[in-house]
């Protein structure tokens, strides 16, 4: 496959980039380094969280979650220059924040668990307990789907039965 004049492909995250038209190298952008750490999760089998608040969930469950530099966002910085009427200009910059990381079995589950009105402490406990188990929440998606939600005792029943699963595993170790 041959690119279009001027296109070249970075070596960092694989995107086509126009070298002549920016004023840094795509592997300096901070877009090129968010895109590098997705990648690098990605073939971990891990996702992002959706936000900060489920990443913290995740954390206080037990499941495995590690932020990292993978978001992007511009921020307007003064640029110590004045405008027309003296009000100050601002130049747009890009800058990275945090981002949760989580293993794809820990999101679902707290994706499956996210709109019940469940409290703080059995949500935590739920996904704690059912986030190794993909046939578990097979069965409370396929549930879910042909219900129409989940109820709190589908929730309960899986719950008790992943931690009961997880003692006789440990006693027999």
């Amino acid at each position: 496959m041959s690119l279009p004049k001027g296109i070249v492909i970075c070596e960092a995250c694989g995107s086509r980039t126009r070298p002549a038209a920016r004023r840094l190298p795509c592997h300096e952008t901070v877009q090129c380094k968010a895109r590098v750490v997705f990648a690098s999760y990605d073939a971990r089998g891990w996702v992002a969280a959706s936000n900060s608040t489920a990443g913290k969930i995740l954390e206080e469950s037990g499941a495995p979650v590690e932020w990292a530099p993978a978001g992007v966002h511009v921020e307007q910085r003064p640029n110590g220059k004045q405008g027309r009427h003296g009000e100050p200009l601002y130049d747009d910059v890009w800058v990275s924040h945090p981002i949760a990381f989580t293993p794809k079995g820990a999101f679902r589950a707290a994706s499956l668990l996210a709109r019940m009105n469940l409290t703080p402490e059995f949500r935590r406990r739920a996904i704690g307990a059912l986030w190794q188990r993909p046939d578990l929440l097979d069965a409370l998606d396929a549930m879910k789907r042909l219900r129409g939600g989940l109820t709190k005792s589908h929730v309960w029943q899986s719950t008790v039965q992943a931690e009961e699963e997880a003692a006789c595993a440990k006693d027999r170790s």
